[in-house]
């Protein structure tokens, strides 16, 4: 295997190395945003078009978090002479946590056919020498000019030399670590002034003992919209989250408070979106404009932010006793579950409630004293068979989606009760029927149903 170094963008020379392990990417990257990494693409393109001589082959980028590995790696990947050389290529994100087994079961499927039941090490090993020759592996694992891009943005005027000596310096605290300067650059280009420059380069987070990468993302929290951002800790590193499901949770939430503002909700949630997007902290998915990721160590920013107001765990042992002031909840994924504790009543200040793709099959009778829950969401909950005759005790409820709960055939009757909710998911259930107190919702935005029509004034039934 050959290790290709990652180093500070002005460096040069080649070391050994290892890595195993692929941050959270998609196969889209903006060339213009690359700076220096001309030679670097070039010695990888010219590897991967060496002769091997059959041979499997394999090159490793590594180096520290945030230096821009998978964004050298995709560099190559959407280089076109690669298409021309090579008659299929591929893109595969593993995640920071993920099962050896199952991603070795996975390949081995992928290169076996599948109806070869054998078992024999020998023939696997020649059949994967037959299938793996001549194939190529490129793996990603663990300056001024770019701070500068982002700072002075298109449209800009020329920049004040006091400030330019101070770009040199925070360059310098950035450690040339690509991340932290697009995201200080896209900082810095919201302060017009050289003191406000001033201020960010005298900042005691500087002075911190964690990494310096850190230090400059976190300078960038004070600048952001605070709870927004914090909320982002809430999702897993390489999840990834649909812009408009994120904006509705934060209206649920009522993080923005607009009563100064000209503009609606919806609007200001859209402009503190794309005030996040431009700064560099979200990235946008290459296969869905909609789809969005974040960088895993901004995600690691936003959990610590946030502190113990969002918590999110595969396992909820002791989980209500120890966080009695827990605002924000997911299992999202905690396959295993199926029934929840009774001391979940306590968590009155429980504002966001998720348990999709969950094998719950009904939601305790306690799940009424959360009169502070604005978020109930239920999505793909296919053993849910019920929902609970006291769900109108959720006063305060904005959101509630129970997409592709198929076992889910009614409404509880008192569903007019939710006097605040905003948005109800009925989508891909089998409830045929919503109780004619649903038209007295009053602040209803949002209803999604299957195929929906509406008889007379009298109840809404659809197919």
């Amino acid at each position: 295997m050959n290790s290709l170094p990652l180093k500070k963008a002005s460096d040069d020379g080649v070391g050994s190395g290892s890595g195993s392990k692929v941050p959270q990417s998609t196969s889209s990257v903006v060339e213009s945003d690359i700076c220096d990494r001309d030679d670097d693409k070039e010695r990888i393109f010219e590897w991967l078009t060496s002769d091997t001589d059959k041979k499997l082959s394999i090159l490793s980028i590594v180096s520290m978090g945030g230096l821009g590995k998978t964004t050298l790696a995709q560099l190559v990947y959407n280089d076109s002479r690669i298409d021309g050389t090579f008659d299929i290529k591929a893109s595969v994100c593993v995640s920071e946590k993920f099962d050896v087994f199952n991603v070795s079961r996975s390949i081995l499927d992928t290169i076996i056919d599948s109806t070869d039941h054998s078992r024999e090490l020998e023939m696997v090993q020649r059949r994967l020498k037959e299938n793996l020759a001549d194939k190529r592996f490129l793996l990603t694992t663990r300056s001024e000019k770019l701070l500068s891009k982002h700072a002075f943005q298109d449209g800009n005027p020329q920049p004040n030399p006091e400030c330019e000596a101070i770009v040199m310096k925070i360059v310098e605290k950035c450690k040339a670590l690509p991340l932290a300067l697009k995201t200080m650059g896209s900082l810095l280009h919201n302060k017009s002034s050289v003191s406000e420059w001033e201020n960010i380069l005298k900042s005691e987070i500087w002075e911190l003992e964690d990494s310096d990468i850190v230090s400059a993302l976190a300078l960038s929290y004070p600048h952001l919209p605070p709870t927004c951002f914090a909320y982002c800790g809430l999702f897993g590193k390489d999840y990834e989250f649909d812009k408009e499901c994120l904006i509705q949770l934060w209206m649920a939430e009522n993080f923005l408070h607009c009563h100064k503002s000209s503009k609606s909700p919806e609007e200001v949630e859209q402009q503190y979106f794309h005030d996040l997007l431009s700064r560099s902290l979200f990235q946008q998915s290459s296969k869905n404009k909609e789809v969005f990721v974040m960088h895993d160590l901004l995600n690691d920013l936003a959990k610590y932010v946030c502190g113990d107001i969002y918590f999110s765990m595969s396992k909820i042992h002791d989980l209500f006793s120890k966080f009695k002031l827990l605002r924000v909840l997911s299992l999202s994924q905690c396959s295993d579950i199926e029934e929840l504790p009774d001391s979940l009543s306590n968590r009155k200040h429980l504002r966001s409630f998720e348990l999709s793709n969950t094998c719950i099959e009904k939601l305790p009778e306690p799940t009424r004293s959360l009169y502070n829950l604005q978020i109930l969401k239920l999505v793909n909950c296919t053993h849910l068979k019920e929902l609970p005759s006291t769900l109108h005790k959720l006063v305060n409820l904005r959101v509630l989606s129970l997409s592709h709960c198929f076992g889910l055939t009614e409404v509880p009757n008192s569903v007019d009760d939710l006097k605040q909710l905003l948005s109800l998911d009925l989508s891909q259930t089998r409830i045929k029927k919503l109780p004619d107190s649903t038209c007295l919702i009053s602040n209803l935005q949002i209803l999604k149903l299957n195929k929906l029509s509406i008889f007379g004034g009298a109840a809404l039934e659809f197919a």
